[in-house]
């Protein structure tokens, strides 16, 4: 072969270039397969250090149980063979606030814990490249975070939801409000959250506000803290009936009235005695009363009241309520639509007696509560927007007569 007929020669560039891309080829798939098991690792770190801050949450009642509690979980969720992948410093205890979703490290009335797992040079377990050390990476330093809120740290069962309203909580006259095994929680961060006039009273376990409070009628005095999430915000409402039962009604004379029942636009029980038989009932429209001279007796039922519906229970006679036993609403027994386009006010007053043994779950409503001197006031746990308590009665929280919220113990938010 001639000289220029050499140059013009073709038949090698394959194998020339293949020869000179070679390496680069084989570093890109190194790269492609060590990220997959960097992936791998960061799954497993982060398995770890969600379950070490959900088990340190749930211990949160010792600060010594959550950090031992979420150290033993991480290790246990990773190889045996990989060395310790969190440390005690790694385990923080802190305020979660739901509204900003932010962390903030504290030692006071701690209500989340946050946990950081992690394979670093430091500690002698950063996982080591397998192809790409090639292009210089020996080793990855990997880390994973996760916090998880406590949702029974506080033992609340009285519960304003309310952000920002005055007197989210609020009593006057000498009501007195006993609740000796449980606390009260007002999210809101006014400067006047919590205001107690008169010689009104509340001991409680804890009182536990997001902002002020104006009064010396608490025992103990209240402590502050973050906001806390609504313990029935996951529980769907009920499916309401298509038609009416009854519309604009004013019963007048003795009744009782089958699960299902649905009452619509303006309602009123006036006179006689009222049987709510076992189950669900419906009240929608604008307002229902009770404020007839006999008794109302609803055992083993929920009352489900709509949006925007006014309500007052201020019958003479004795109001006796307990909630369904199973289902999806056992432990409930009032339950008033979390979304209106109002703020409506639900006013129980107690006449003879007023017993609802079971929760009053009203998130969207101003519930005020009222009672005379020597009247039984008792109910369960209550949720409601803003809550008042006012007049001279006794009010009784008896949260072991009704079901606890139904969560877990703790949750991870993030």
């Amino acid at each position: 072969m001639t000289f220029v007929g050499f140059g013009r020669d073709r038949s090698g560039n394959v194998a020339i270039v293949f020869a000179l891309l070679f390496p680069v080829l084989l570093g890109g798939a190194g790269l492609a397969v060590d990220y997959a098991y960097y992936t791998a690792v960061k799954g497993e770190l982060q398995g770890a250090a969600d379950a070490a801050a959900t088990a340190g949450a749930v211990s949160l009642t010792s600060a010594a149980d959550a950090r031992a509690a979420a150290l033993e979980l991480a290790h246990l969720n990773v190889a045996s063979n990989i060395g310790a992948v969190a440390e005690e410093n790694d385990v923080e205890l802190g305020i979660y606030d739901p509204v900003d979703r932010g962390f903030t490290v504290s030692s006071t009335s701690p209500n989340a814990v946050r946990v950081t797992t992690g394979r670093t040079l430091a500690r002698g377990n950063a996982p080591q490249a397998r192809f790409s050390a090639i292009w210089g990476y020996e080793h990855q330093e990997i880390h994973a975070v996760a916090t998880a809120v406590s949702l029974q740290t506080r033992r609340n069962c009285v519960h304003a939801l309310n952000a920002s309203a005055n007197d989210a909580f609020y009593m006057s006259g000498e009501a007195e409000l006993l609740l000796p095994t449980c606390g009260v929680q007002v999210n809101s961060t006014a400067i006047t959250a919590a205001r107690i006039e008169g010689s009104a009273t509340v001991t409680s376990e804890t009182f536990n506000l997001a902002g002020g409070y104006s009064g010396h009628g608490f025992n103990p005095a209240p402590s502050s803290g973050p906001p806390l999430p609504d313990p029935y915000a996951d529980l769907a409402e009920p499916a309401v009936p298509p038609y009416c039962t009854y519309t604009n009604r004013s019963f007048e004379r003795s009744a009782s009235f089958p699960a299902g029942t649905r009452f619509c636009g303006t309602t009123s029980f006036k006179h006689g005695f009222f049987t709510f038989m076992p189950g669900v009932h419906y009240f929608t429209g604008t307002s229902i009363t009770f404020e007839t001279t006999g008794d109302v007796i609803a055992n083993q039922a929920m009352f489900y009241f709509g949006p925007n519906v006014n309500t007052r229970i201020a019958g003479k006679g004795n109001f006796q309520m307990s909630a369904m036993q199973s289902g999806a609403f056992a432990g409930i027994a009032i339950f008033q639509a979390s979304k209106s386009t109002t703020t409506p006010t639900m006013i129980i007053e107690g006449g003879a007696s007023l017993n609802i043994d079971a929760v009053i779950y009203t998130p969207g409503t101003k519930l005020n509560m009222a009672g005379n001197s020597g009247v039984e006031v008792s109910t369960g746990f209550i949720v409601a927007d803003t809550v008042t308590f006012r007049g001279t009665a006794q009010f009784d929280i008896a949260p072991q007569n009704s079901r606890l919220p139904r969560s877990t113990q703790s949750a991870l938010v993030h």
